[in-house]
């Protein structure tokens, strides 16, 4: 597992923007998609966790 390229980029393009204090809507919106990103992997993870405990019941 891993970020794609596109959302490396983004993650890289807002550490930049952290670093030099410097926060677009761009930013803002760069961070809302990563997080919707994470949050649906989490999603994922747990649903696989689950189905994998429960096959181990």
């Amino acid at each position: 597992m891993g970020l794609s390229p596109d959302l490396e980029n983004k993650a890289r393009l807002i550490q930049e923007a952290a670093n030099s204090k410097q926060f677009t809507d761009e930013t803002a919106q760069m961070v809302t998609q990563i997080e919707s990103i994470c949050r649906q992997a989490s999603k994922e993870l747990e649903i696989e966790f689950n189905r994998i405990k429960n096959t181990l019941s």
